[in-house]
């Protein structure tokens, strides 16, 4: 079961992206006293009393909108009401209720989700499952095919599984929720996780794209690594990017995929070239593997799979105690830390707390001296002596007195 979904709906600028930065803890959603503002959904995991859960903050809800950016916008609401498990409704209390309210709540009144009317968190978290865990089907390991519409996630689905589970087409958007398929490979149960496409910005449309991008999301918490399959003809785009994003913030093992590559030939792309601009795109994803295949004709495809496996090894991957130390004092040796603000950084001792995903807690004289440069160099260590390919690192510093 996957986190709840929240979403905050209501008519425009009455305090929605406000109420969203408020209950995420930064500024994560534009505010402005322009109506309108917020047009694309604006997602973000977060918790309140103990409870997870996924936050949407949607575009303000006009019910006759006048154009067709307006109409996208609603579409989009429309299909975060229909996915929230439940509905934060907000009005403004220095207007009182308007024509404008009644009429959304009146786009409400069919809906079976709970519906909170402005902020009461208390009320909306009775609504959540009971509990804060989150259990899945048994299996070593899962996997969420994640990417763009229309890039062959079903195609691939499909391919792997030797069965028609989901829907093949070249219409974007048509996987409308998440698949879940068990597989075995390699002596491993592995279990695969289908989702809808992500658009681009401004390209959201109606009809059978439902909520892609919270589904999505949805997708990479609940799997151990996840496959972004980007299109030979497009690949890395700031879309593509964006999705990468979600999967380094969640700390999930990540492999790129380029499927069409059959068509290599016909698109007049080589392998260089597309290596060169992913590279240069995903920087900051730069330890994730970058596979080509076809999900048509099946090129690459067990390739794929036995990469996702050998991310998740490097995922789960446990070090011995005195030989990880070892390795992050030669590197401080090597390289002593440079001081900041009158202030030398020292490290006393290190350890890994967990795996899935490595992390690892730097104890230190003070945190607050630590220079970015200086944690990937790091990382760059820990990589170079353990390899951790696919795999991010959690690298957390703490002074004495924490």
């Amino acid at each position: 079961m996957a986190k709840p979904v929240v979403a905050i709906v209501g008519r425009p600028n009455v305090g929605k992206s406000t109420m969203f930065n408020r209950l995420v803890g930064r500024s994560a959603a534009i505010v402005s006293r322009m109506a309108g503002t917020t047009r694309d959904r604006n997602t973000s995991e977060t918790e309140w009393g103990e409870h997870l859960f996924i936050l949407v903050d949607t575009g303000g809800l006009e019910i006759f909108p006048e154009d067709d950016m307006w109409r996208q916008v609603r579409a989009q609401i429309e299909t975060a009401i229909e996915d929230a498990d439940v509905i934060i409704m907000m009005v403004d209390v220095r207007e009182g209720v308007t024509p404008d309210d009644v009429d959304v709540a009146q786009l409400l009144r069919p809906v079976d989700q709970p519906i909170i009317l402005a902020a009461m968190m208390a009320e909306v978290i009775k609504h959540f499952p009971d509990g804060t865990e989150f259990p899945e089907p048994e299996a070593d390991l899962r996997v969420a095919i994640v990417g763009r519409p229309n890039v062959g996630k079903s195609q691939l689905l499909n391919i792997i599984t030797g069965e028609n589970r989901s829907i093949v087409s070249d219409v974007p958007g048509t996987t409308r929720d998440m698949i879940d398929t068990l597989i075995e490979v390699e002596d491993k149960t592995v279990l695969l996780i289908d989702t809808a496409g992500i658009r681009r910005r401004g390209k959201i449309g109606t009809g059978v794209e439902k909520y892609s991008v919270i589904r999505s999301v949805r997708a990479i918490d609940r799997a151990d690594v996840a496959i972004l399959l980007m299109d030979a003809s497009e690949p890395a785009t700031a879309q593509d990017s964006h999705i990468a994003s979600y999967i380094l913030d969640s700390y999930k093992g990540g492999v790129l995929a380029v499927n069409k590559w059959d068509l290599a030939g016909e698109l007049n792309v080589n392998r260089e070239d597309v290596m060169a601009v992913v590279g240069d795109k995903f920087r900051f994803a730069s330890y994730a593997p970058l596979r080509f295949i076809s999900a048509l004709t099946g090129q690459g495809v067990n390739q794929l799979l036995d990469t996702a496996l050998a991310v998740h090894r490097q995922w789960t991957k446990s070090l011995p105690r005195y030989d990880l130390r070892r390795t992050v004092m030669n590197a401080v040796a090597e390289h002593p830390p440079v001081a900041q603000k009158g202030r030398s950084l020292r490290i006393y001792n290190v350890s890994q707390d967990q795996a899935g995903p490595p992390t690892f807690t730097f104890y230190v004289n003070h945190s607050d001296t630590l220079h970015f440069s200086y944690q990937r160099y790091l990382e760059n260590r820990l990589r170079e002596v353990y390899d951790f390919h696919g795999s991010p690192l959690k690298m957390r510093f703490r002074s004495r007195r924490e």
